[in-house]
């Protein structure tokens, strides 16, 4: 009876909320956090399962960008069952792999958490892609350190300094030099 009462107030709001909109990133987001927040920590494994019990309850607004989430986690139970259709899914060779920005849509909850590990390793629930997980690193690396009050000068010296591939490297560089990518 709670879950139906909360659904119901859930379809209410959505769509509108201080001014906002809320959908599928949204969502997705505040599941990682649910998760963390759980957990006092993020667990990969945990997080999973939020996702999959997510994906499953058949959200009315699941778009282009999490189309990964509905390809993974839709109709299955469990993670065992998750991580069958992922090795079926990337298999192929990574030129095929998305390189959209699902991943990075749900990924701020992490900043709080401040472990590169973690940032990796939600990351590859979905999108494996090297772009996607230096897009990751470099965002909630620049979001930790912002929450955390260091000087944009010092962020852009730490992203700088990253493992990251080239592509995340130029606009980097971009940014500093103002120029639009």
């Amino acid at each position: 009876m709670d879950d139906e009462i909360n659904k119901i107030c859930l379809d209410k709001i959505k769509g509108m909320i201080f001014g906002g909109i809320i959908g599928d990133a949204s969502e997705i987001m505040l599941i990682l956090c649910k998760s963390i927040v759980d957990n006092k920590t993020y667990m990969k494994h945990n997080t999973i399962e939020h996702y999959i019990k997510w994906v499953n309850q058949n959200p009315t607004l699941v778009g282009n960008n999490l189309n990964d989430l509905n390809d993974l986690f839709k109709d299955i139970e469990t993670v065992n069952e998750y991580q069958k259709l992922y090795k079926l899914k990337f298999m192929q060779p990574k030129n095929k792999w998305s390189q959209n920005n699902g991943a990075l849509m749900r990924c701020s909850p992490l900043a709080l958490l401040m472990e590169l590990d973690y940032f990796v390793e939600d990351c590859k629930i979905t999108n494996p892609h090297p772009v996607c997980i230096d897009t990751n690193i470099t965002y909630l690396t620049a979001m930790s350190m912002a929450l955390n009050n260091y000087s944009g000068k010092d962020i852009i010296a730490e992203l700088l300094e990253l493992p990251v591939v080239g592509d995340i490297k130029n606009i980097i560089f971009d940014i500093i030099n103002n120029k639009k990518s």
